[in-house]
């Protein structure tokens, strides 16, 4: 009964002795609580980036490396202010010769450095809950809030279809209304013909939403008589 209580008070936090007063046990498994967060900031590091973001294997993969490197130093130091103040000394001659120029990725280590300071002093319900805080966010950020928050894009569409003599017209208002239908915007007209049963049309758009153009080319692609679309990006 006394060894539950005392895994129920590490869990908990409530377990703040002396570094003397700590075993073995303790420390490892504050340790591998510590790394098994940091991958899960690494994991979480890997689906924040998006599209042609580039995500920095380095960095994501020193996590597990971080976060339980900052614990072990926590929690050798916590209680012992010579080592402390010598901490301090130590680490202001640390420079790092390659520059973090992306805030996401300070944002990131500082994340890390947190949570290997939270299973330090025992705090796992706040570690776990900054990582599920910074996962539900990540969640949102690339599937539901901020893909509305995008700029409009600009683009020029292209498109070739056989078309018999005389249903032109019916043809470009038919393209119109499904661009129209699908980005929520009015389509302009650059120049519209017709050469040897082909008909051509070349249009400028305005997508305001990420996923709009790939549904733009496939709802082209079901009128009657459209062979090909093109879209090209300013």
């Amino acid at each position: 009964m006394e060894s539950i209580n005392s895994f129920m008070s590490l869990l908990d936090g409530s377990a703040v002795v002396g570094v003397g007063q700590r075993g073995i046990l303790e420390f490892v498994l504050v340790l591998v609580a510590s790394m098994v967060l940091g991958g899960g900031y690494a994991l979480i590091y890997q689906r924040y980036f998006t599209g042609s973001e580039v995500v920095n294997e380095s960095l994501y993969r020193s996590f597990m490396l971080l976060s339980p490197a900052v614990t072990t130093i926590f929690w050798v130091i916590q209680f012992s202010i010579p080592l402390s103040l010598g901490l301090i000394g130590a680490l202001s001659f640390v420079r790092f010769r390659t520059p973090i120029k992306r805030a996401e990725d300070i944002a990131f280590i500082l994340l890390v450095v947190a949570t290997g300071l939270a299973c330090a002093i025992y705090q796992f319900a706040v570690a776990v809950g900054l990582l599920l805080a910074v996962g539900v966010y990540t969640l949102l950020k690339s599937r539901l809030v901020l893909r509305w928050f995008q700029p409009a894009q600009q683009a020029s569409l292209v498109v070739n279809a056989k078309a018999p003599a005389g249903v032109d017209e019916r043809l470009l208002a038919d393209i119109v209304a499904k661009i129209r239908e699908t980005s929520g915007t009015d389509p302009e007209i650059v120049s519209a013909g017709s050469y040897e049963g082909e008909f051509n049309v070349y249009l400028t758009i305005t997508t305001p939403r990420n996923g709009s153009q790939s549904q733009i080319l496939r709802s082209l692609g079901q009128i009657e008589g459209v062979e090909k679309v093109d879209i090209y990006y300013s």
